[in-house]
């Protein structure tokens, strides 16, 4: 998947490279976006996991991408998601619905 995300981000005219982290092997990318008829590139970072039948992708901006305290809190709560697959038959790549908990402190 990583490598399928790179290839798109590159044929748009971005960067991606692998970057290892907490979260394991990641991408960061210069992406192409236009925002008010500019084209400019904004750097993302891409960060996943997956288990039997699933894959749980996060996608990191703003401030988590350069400071080390925004990303931890976003990283945190992306290793806290929990993932439950249920016995739907899905294609690959359709999206699973998310639900938020309903637990609180």
């Amino acid at each position: 998947m990583r490598s399928e995300l790179a290839a798109s981000i590159e044929e748009q005219g971005g960067t991606a490279t692998q970057e290892f982290h907490e979260l394991g092997i990641g991408l960061r990318a210069h992406v192409p976006v236009v925002r008010h008829g500019t084209r400019r590139f904004e750097v993302v970072r891409f960060v996943g996991c997956d288990g039997p039948g699933w894959l749980l992708r996060g996608v990191l901006t703003g401030a988590a991408v350069n400071n080390l305290q925004a990303a931890l809190e976003l990283e945190r709560i992306f290793l806290d998601t929990v993932v439950v697959r249920g016995t739907v038959d899905l294609r690959p790549r359709d999206q699973l619905l998310l639900t938020p908990s309903q637990h609180t402190d």
